[in-house]
């Protein structure tokens, strides 16, 4: 056995001095990852040397940067409290200290990226000090770091057949990766999930399908030992009724079998493709050492036929002359399904979809068959089948092929819906069995572009622990992580200004479920916690669930989402049978403010006032909207959400809960952002001051979300613009001294006049309101982008300049 390295190459190496924060440009980071990628095709995929210098890289990454997380619990166990990112900035201020008043939390993650400087103390000593700088250093290089972190973790998800299931140690850095990359390098936070599914998650899920896939294969073994036998019926049965796709069993074996063993295959097809019909009867025809099935069906009282044989792809034409041999019997609605194998795989779409057309022109079937099926299998690569599927029409002038049905077969596209795509130029991506892909763009809107994923559960068995509490359903939460996965392979190849939002997931589940509705939500909360990053609409989960008034099973769908990014909403209602609609001016105007990381105003009032139905964190209530009429006078307002002239958003909001079965009502003020950065004039001052005296009338709260850029800036109304800005401030003060309430909640920047009012609205003495900071919230009088312009030193963003967790919180 080759002895180990001690010293880690020279490619290693400089990838681990970039992650330390010494000295290393933009230009040199760059090459120091050609040289990783080269060092690294030079050795085996799963070199032990390697895995362990690349463990170390990574690990120092994110221990460096588990300091700078800006939540309590980023990057660590710190869950109450500051950030770590702040507890650090306290420790620089006392390192005397030795970190002695700081949560033992922190001062382990602290330990532990010291160590990598071979600091192991706290004792304030030069070696200390200059490695805290190095930290900095290495802080500010993180965009870099990113970029190699990533370039690890491609190699390690492109090797995974080489390296096999990862150790837990790797699992834990993975772990850490995500919860430092999350929201900074979106990338590398979706590279980092993907790799952690596909090592520890899917090998757990594989190992249940393959005792499926074994039993499955039993079956098949005992029909070819006897395929007319008296067990025949059950098997076949068995074998319909297989919770995991057969595609891959069954196609490789159709030319090399017997013809009893042929016509159970087929059969066996048929029955899986055509569950959603009922089949009245089933023959067999044979034509040389071809086999077909034939079954007729019938569907809302409609008869068809369907014909299924099989093939070599280089011996279709023979297929479908054979197949224009069969009598063609009394239906009109008959379809041709053949089962092709191909020795080089599905090979060029476009190829081969003409090349069965002319094969279907060329049989001269002159009306027998009003429908071509084509399934094209083949190994794709190593330890997997790919299966590519083509349907097609015939018409007065011939056959043409349904392109939204190309992929997958059409009654897999009927029990899944896929005609709800009508309204959309769709494109099928790649992806695993049961998982279908589909890049959409609206007609008639080429910005409407989003994901739909739709996915097949075939199985729905949920795992118990010993008190009976469901702990796991795990076919459905397998298949939404695929789903999930596929979804962040697509996002990743798109720049953060390029991702797709407004993507939607739908799950179909094949059989009932057998868990109550309290026991779907919890499986459901499971799933939605792996949401993040997708811009996702909703989740959407059909199934055969029980319905809460009879308890009796009904088809029902459960829809997960999060109006605001944050809390998430669950709620049931029923199938929707219509096409997926595109996107509404409303809904367009909610991507915008999504693309840019903030909030619409009216989705705010939809995550406040949820229906008595839904299941969310918060009360269920009810938005009255008010505008000013022509008189200047606030008077309530009928209108569709997303009408709003001004800067802002006015209206009366009540929520019932159990302690005032009456309702809490306020008057509530919110910042839009979609306008001109939710500047302030007289339109947006004029609702100010008139929700105040409406507060003031009904003696409720004023409860302001605010978000706004400050006085607009104006060659027309410039001076008048800070007036107006000062009457509502004076208009603040005189409220809150007259025992008025005002609640603010800061939602994103908060600029020049917006938190002077913020500040006399809530600081003084004698108010009585609260002023609560979300995480995306900071308040600046002027912002870094004009005061790096005027050549002025700010912090690194506005976050670090008037943000809650460096600035507002430390300071009260």
């Amino acid at each position: 056995k080759r002895p180990s390295r001690q010293r880690p190459p020279t490619a290693l190496h400089n990838l681990r001095r970039l992650m330390l924060g010494f000295d290393v440009s933009s230009h040199d980071s760059r090459r120091l990852i050609v040289e990783y990628t080269r060092y690294c095709q030079s050795l085996p995929p799963n070199d032990e040397d390697l895995v362990r210098w690349e463990d170390e890289v990574l690990t120092i990454f994110a221990d460096v940067a588990s300091l700078f997380g800006r939540q309590p619990g980023e990057g660590g166990s710190l869950t109450t409290g500051l950030s770590p990112e702040q507890y650090l900035l306290t420790y620089l201020r006392t390192v005397d200290s030795r970190g002695a008043d700081l949560p033992g939390d922190f001062v382990a993650l602290l330990r532990r990226a010291l160590a990598h400087y071979e600091v192991r103390s706290l004792e304030p000593t030069p070696a200390l000090r200059e490695s805290l700088l190095w930290i900095f250093k290495s802080h500010h290089r993180a965009d870099q770091q990113a970029v190699a972190v990533q370039a690890v973790l491609e190699r390690r998800l492109a090797n995974l057949d080489a390296t096999g299931p990862g150790c837990p140690r790797f699992a834990a850095i993975v772990e850490r990766i995500i919860s430092v990359a999350q929201g900074r390098h979106s990338s590398l936070a979706d590279l980092a999930r993907e790799v952690h599914y596909r090592s520890f998650d899917r090998p757990a899920f594989e190992r249940a399908r393959a005792s499926v896939y074994a039993e499955a294969d039993r079956r098949l073994a005992a029909l070819a030992m006897d395929p007319d036998g008296p067990d025949r019926a059950s098997l076949v049965e068995a074998l319909v009724e297989c919770p995991q796709p057969l595609k891959k069993f069954l196609a490789p074996r159709l030319d090399v079998a017997s013809p009893g063993m042929r016509r159970v295959i087929l059969e066996v097809m048929v029955r899986r493709y055509y569950r959603i019909r009922t089949i009245t009867a089933m023959t067999f025809d044979e034509r040389a050492s071809r086999s077909f099935a034939r079954a007729n069906l019938q569907h809302e009282g409609k008869p068809s036929e369907v014909v299924a044989t099989h093939a070599a792809f280089g011996d279709l034409d023979a297929a479908l002359l054979d197949a224009g041999t069969l009598p063609a019997g009394d239906r009109t609605d008959r379809t041709l399904e053949v089962h092709a194998w191909a020795e080089d795989g599905p090979g060029d779409a476009e190829a081969t979809s003409e090349s069965i057309r002319a094969a279907l022109e060329n049989a001269g079937f002159e009306g027998r068959f009003s429908r071509g099926v084509v399934a094209v299998a083949g190994p794709s690569e190593p330890g997997r089948v790919g299966i590519q599927y083509f349907t097609f029409r015939q018409a007065e002038d011939g056959f043409h092929e349904q392109r939204l049905y190309r992929g997958l077969h059409p009654m897999v596209a009927e029990r899944l819906q896929i005609w709800r795509l009508s309204n959309f130029f769709v494109d099928r991506l790649p992806s695993v069995e049961d998982v279908y892909v589909f890049r959409g763009v609206a007609r008639g809107n080429p910005k409407d572009e989003r994901l739909f994923v739709i996915a097949e559960v075939r199985e729905v068995t949920a795992t118990r622990d010993e008190s009976g509490r469901v702990i796991q359903a795990p076919e459905l939460e397998r298949m939404a992580m695929e789903a999930f996965t596929a979804i962040r392979r697509v996002q990743a190849r798109r720049s953060p200004s390029e991702r797709l939002h407004w993507n939607r997931v739908t799950l179909y589940v094949r059989r009932p479920l057998p868990l109550s509705r309290a026991e779907i939500e919890d499986v459901a909360r499971r799933i939605g916690s792996g949401t993040d990053g997708l811009g996702l609409e909703k989740v959407v989960i059909r199934a055969v669930m029980p319905d809460p008034h009879t308890g009796k099973p009904a088809d029902a769908v459960l829809s997960l989402s999060r109006p605001k990014g944050q809390s998430l909403v669950t709620r049931f209602s029923a199938p929707g049978e219509e096409p997926i609609r595109t996107l509404t001016d409303y809904k367009q105007k909610v991507l915008r403010m999504r693309q840019r990381g903030l909030a619409y105003p009216y989705e705010v009032v939809r995550m406040l006032t949820p229906a008595a139905t839904a299941q969310s964190d918060l009360p269920p209530g009810e938005f009255i909207e008010y505008d000013l009429d022509l008189d200047g006078e606030l008077r309530p307002v009928d209108r569709p959400y997303g009408q709003n002239k001004a800067n802002i958003v006015v209206g009366l909001v009540r929520n019932v809960t159990p302690k005032y079965p009456e309702g809490m009502s306020r008057v509530i003020l919110l910042g839009d952002p979609s306008k001109e950065v939710g500047s302030l004039a007289e339109p947006e001052c004029a609702r100010i001051l008139a929700a105040m005296d409406l507060a003031e009338r009904l003696r409720v709260p004023l409860e302001w979300f605010t978000l706004s850029a400050g006085a607009k800036i104006s060659m027309e109304s410039g001076t008048e613009n800070m007036d107006w800005i000062a009457r509502v401030l004076r208009r603040l003060i005189e409220f809150t001294q007259a025992g008025n309430e005002v609640n603010l909640i800061i939602m994103g920047i908060n600029v020049g006049g917006q938190p002077y009012w913020n500040a006399e609205a809530t600081m003084l003495m004698h108010t009585r309101g609260i002023l609560v900071m979300t995480p995306e919230a900071a308040m600046v009088l002027t912002g870094k982008t004009a005061l790096d312009y005027s050549g002025s030193v700010s912090a690194e963003d506005n976050h670090g300049i008037g943000g809650y967790e460096p600035i507002m919180g430390p300071n009260g």
